[in-house]
């Protein structure tokens, strides 16, 4: 679904990069200064646009936030803030998996489940924390088969946790 929105929508704005869909919204990432962009792309989906981020300028540091609305680039992009602040390499190693994560999550929204599993399964190699993985995404990862993985029962364990 997201690959046919994003061939829909380049036919008329050349600067779409990116298109993730989800259960609740649909996100388009474009390099644009045009101002109609926006216009052009509900019209497109026949869709409302609620909201416009510039993620260089927008960007905030609740993570939390951004992962209760399912918005895994944006949580990728706080985590990555976290993690470039952190000194403590047991801690870090616990962001940088977290980070992993949302971009599993990234690609999932993108229709690209089986690169989603890859980096989800590197991700969970990484020597990390669990409990501090769980308390930061909200995912035991004790209870993760990463032979079947089924992103919908993990992102519910995340949504109940970060509750």
């Amino acid at each position: 679904m997201a690959k046919d929105i994003k061939e829909k929508l380049k036919h008329h704005i050349t600067t779409i990069n990116d298109v993730r869909v989800d259960i609740n919204h649909i996100e388009v990432d474009l390099f644009s200064n045009d101002v109609n962009d926006p216009n052009k792309i509900s019209s497109d989906l026949n869709e409302k646009i609620i909201e416009t981020v510039n993620i260089d300028a927008e960007i905030n540091s609740d993570y939390k936030l951004y992962l209760m609305q399912r918005r895994f680039w944006e949580a990728h992009e706080s985590l990555e803030k976290h993690w470039k602040n952190e000194k403590n390499q047991k801690i870090k190693d616990s962001i940088r998996l977290s980070i992993q994560f949302c971009a599993a999550m990234v690609h999932y929204q993108k229709c690209n489940d089986n690169i989603a599993k890859e980096i989800f399964k590197r991700a969970i190699s990484i020597d990390s924390d669990i409990k501090l993985v769980r308390d930061i995404i909200g995912i035991d990862l004790n209870s993760i088969n990463s032979v079947d993985l089924n992103f919908e029962s993990i992102i519910d364990q995340m949504m109940k946790q970060n509750h």
